[in-house]
């Protein structure tokens, strides 16, 4: 288990399953409009080599959270073509006070500073391993 300390705040860092499956929320809606668009059935998305590059702690409501930024590998797989392209990442994603979930949170605002106290948030339950 791996702890990062920032801020006078330590935090548990997620898994790769976590980032994986929060990478995947957030890309995955784009992929079914343009699937909708298309006409197509959704591709099926499956996220793999995960490099962090950059990880930092904040704090959104009173608990710690993970800005992470790196690059991973996207495996679309199409009814007709398979498809891998290395992408970008930049997600925040926070534990739970029970430290039995992990959530994704999304900005409401295009403000480029997440430690602005007034900044405001969505989150999501990242779904737990079956």
């Amino acid at each position: 288990m791996i702890f990062l300390t920032s801020c006078g705040m330590t935090a548990r860092f997620p898994n790769p399953e976590v980032v994986e499956k929060a990478i995947a929320m957030q890309i995955n809606p784009s992929y079914i409009h343009l699937s909708e668009n298309l006409l197509q059935a959704p591709p099926k998305l499956d996220i793999t080599k995960v490099e962090i590059n950059n990880s930092e702690i904040i704090v959104v409501d009173n608990l710690p959270a993970y800005h992470l930024r790196g690059n991973y590998q996207v495996n679309l797989q199409l009814p007709n073509h398979k498809f891998n392209q290395k992408q970008p990442f930049n997600i925040y994603i926070q534990q739970q006070k029970q430290t039995k979930s992990w959530r994704l949170l999304i900005p409401n605002s295009v403000d480029e500073n997440p430690k602005n106290t007034r900044f405001n948030w969505h989150s999501y339950l990242i779904n737990p391993p079956p």
